[in-house]
């Protein structure tokens, strides 16, 4: 079976490697897609973590595919179904994993396997994939779409409120998306790439800036001079968290899909929370 690899810094390898070896609990998925991730950025750019003859099995986690065997304690599944892979393996006995907390577990792993031909996945991390949703688009359904909701659920965020969204890739649309259908009822949107800040007019961001040639803050401040409801930061980058948790009014929330701010005010109780897949 062959896979793709990270074998060295900007370079990808295929590689081959054992095909999956059927367990009771888990299924065999033959990969149709595999979304492309940030992280998956960082392997290619630093080598990754392997390059024997198991490549990090990290190295693509937005992955859909059809089963091809069941385990024989798997009820639900059955060959020939369409299935996303939702990527966290908890340990299914410390108390986050027995809450559906797996994200939280310490000893948690992760399923991977994407840029295979194949992958063991355990049968509770499957989830359907709707007959009329192609596959490609498929591989946004749980690490992306699944963050960038994570996120406004994370924040709190109540109806009427004001937010900002920086950073208008996928994670960030969605959650531009997500925070008016949640009830926002003004959204900013701020990302340097003219085409994205075009689609997020369209879904869900009533003002879409430029940082590099608006003045972000005094349009927010303009609007809410107290400052934003929620605040969400999708780039990876400081300064931009710094921006984003500091235009966030008081009392308000700050919710950091990737980098945080590195000054956080105390007194004024903004709040800051994570929003990972």
């Amino acid at each position: 079976m062959r896979a793709a690899a990270a074998t060295g810094p900007k370079a990808i390898s295929i590689l081959d490697v054992p095909e999956p070896q059927l367990t009771p609990d888990a299924c065999v998925v033959r990969i149709a897609a595999c979304g492309i991730c940030g992280a998956d950025r960082g392997h290619w750019e630093h080598g990754g973590h392997g390059s024997g003859p198991d490549p990090d099995p990290f190295f693509g986690h937005e992955a859909v595919g059809v089963i091809a065997e069941v385990g024989a304690n798997v009820e639900r599944w059955r060959v020939g179904d369409r299935v996303a892979m939702y990527n966290v393996i908890g340990c299914g006995r410390c108390r986050h994993c027995l809450r559906g907390e797996e994200k939280y577990c310490l000893t948690q792993s992760v399923v991977g396997q994407g840029f295979r031909e194949a992958a063991l996945v355990p049968a509770a991390n499957l989830l359907p994939l709707p007959d009329w949703l192609d596959f490609v688009p498929g591989t946004m359904a749980t690490d992306v779409v699944g963050t960038a909701l994570r996120a406004v659920r994370q924040s709190g965020l109540p109806p009427g409120a004001v937010a900002g969204v920086w950073g208008l890739g996928p994670i960030g649309l969605i959650a531009a998306l997500g925070a008016k259908l949640w009830g926002a009822r003004h959204v900013f949107g701020f990302d340097l790439c003219a085409s994205h800040r075009e689609i997020g007019a369209r879904y869900g961001v009533d003002v879409a800036l430029d940082p590099a040639t608006d003045d972000v803050a005094a349009a927010v401040r303009e609007f809410v001079p107290d400052g934003l409801d929620v605040a969400f930061n999708t780039v990876w980058n400081s300064t931009v968290a710094q921006q984003a948790y500091d235009l966030t009014a008081f009392g308000g929330t700050a919710a950091m899909v990737v980098s945080g701010p590195e000054k956080l005010d105390w007194w004024h109780e903004r709040r800051v929370t994570g929003a990972g897949y």
